[in-house]
């Protein structure tokens, strides 16, 4: 679709007409969803992340100016939405499951210790995270680990040593 069909269809779109939108949506949405895909390696999630997109383009047609490469900008989106997911969700993985595997007794008590390994965990850089992910939950050893993410065992082992020091102060609560 041309830059000038896609503004258009914008401009009706933010002025009521449902028709533009699903015109939109029809010649773009194997693309982001192929594109999404690739992301989230689920074809139903990216089904939904390509959904949540148009609902969240249609909700905010009014703040949406002239879009100078369409295809560009979706994807720009696309991509966002898509990480943005596979953030939360691994988030919720992670803290939930070792929340699970703690000795806290309580409901109440769970969620504390859920919330607080969520914040510690977000001021990982994103491969520390990887690792923690891969070697506590799902039981890589350093080299499976290393093989995974393309880096030498050694370093693997570092960042594990360093990772142990930033999260010391939770051992009281495992």
């Amino acid at each position: 679709m041309d830059v000038g069909k896609f503004n258009i269809y914008i401009k009706k779109m933010q002025s009521g007409d449902k028709k533009a939108i699903e015109k939109i949506y029809k010649i773009y949405f194997n693309y982001l969803k192929f594109h999404a895909y690739k992301i989230l390696k689920s074809a139903a999630d990216a089904e939904d992340i390509v959904s949540e997109l148009f609902s969240h383009i249609i909700n905010n047609a009014n703040s949406i100016g002239y879009i100078e490469n369409p295809r560009a900008w979706l994807t720009c989106a696309i991509t966002n939405n898509s990480v943005r997911f596979l953030k939360n969700r691994n988030r919720q993985f992670i803290t939930s499951e070792f929340a699970e595997e703690s000795f806290a007794d309580t409901k109440h008590e769970r969620e504390d210790l859920q919330e607080l390994l969520a914040i510690e965990l977000q001021k990982l850089t994103i491969i520390e995270r990887k690792i923690f992910k891969l070697h506590y939950l799902d039981g890589y050893k350093y080299a499976e680990i290393g093989e995974i993410i393309n880096y030498p065992v050694n370093t693997i082992k570092t960042i594990v040593s360093r990772m142990k020091v930033k999260l010391s102060h939770l051992k009281k609560y495992m």
